[in-house]
Formats: structure tokens, C-alpha cells, sequence
């Protein structure tokens, strides 16, 4: 404020009239408000990376379930093929065979779901 006081009396002599002009806000209330920005950041920040964490987690442990199935459904597809190899040396079609085709249609929904989940949730 001072410069501007001499700045003014410089250049418009000492007769210029000294207007005093409140600021449009408080340095001390543009802090408080800044302040509790800070505050909002950082909470939001917490409720985010707890989230993420927790997401993270659930993933790895999901992708660590669907190894899993993939593994234990390619051996059951493998059973499927050595029943029909078996049934097609004894003269007869495997997939006659009672729940044989239930059984293969599950297999192919079960490897078209771990295929889906592998793409539809981005890895972290």
C-alpha cells in the first residue's frame, strides 16, 4: 500500500487525494478458503486411494480365481476328448453318451466367461 502511496505522489504531486480502496477480499479469508480446498483434496484423496487399493486387491485375487478355473476347465475339456477318443475305439459316438453334451457346452460357456472377464476389467 505504501508503494502505491508514493507511486501516486510522485507522479500526481502531493495535492493528489489519498483514496483508501478496501480490497475485494482478505488475503486471511482467501487462505481459509484455500484451506479448506486443501482439506477436501486430501480427504477425497484417502476415499480414492483406499478405493483403488482395495480394487487392486480384488483384482489380483480375481485374476488369481480365473487362472484357476481356466486350469481346472482345460482339464476337464481334456476328460471330454479322451471320453470320446475311448468311446470312438469301442464303435460308438461319444457325444451319445448321457450329459456328455451338457457337460461340453458348459465347458465352452465356462472358457468364453474367464475369456470375457480376462478382457472386461482393466488391468492395474
Amino acid at each position: 500500500m505504501e508503494k502505491i502511496l508514493k507511486y501516486v505522489n510522485h507522479h500526481f504531486g502531493s495535492e493528489a487525494k489519498v483514496i483508501k480502496t478496501d480490497l475485494a477480499r482478505k488475503p486471511k479469508s482467501i487462505l481459509s478458503d484455500v484451506k479448506k480446498l486443501d482439506s477436501k483434496l486430501q480427504t477425497a484423496d484417502g476415499k480414492i486411494d483406499k478405493a483403488f487399493l482395495n480394487y487392486k486387491r480384488s483384482y489380483k485375487e480375481f485374476m488369481s480365481l480365473l487362472s484357476d478355473v481356466e486350469s481346472a476347465n482345460d482339464n476337464l475339456e481334456g476328460d471330454l476328448v479322451k471320453i470320446l477318443d475311448a468311446a470312438q475305439e469301442l464303435g460308438v459316438d461319444g457325444r451319445d453318451i448321457d450329459g456328455f453334451k451338457e457337460s461340453a457346452d458348459m465347458v465352452l460357456k465356462i472358457t468364453k466367461l474367464v475369456d470375457r472377464y480376462k478382457k472386461l476389467y482393466p488391468r492395474v
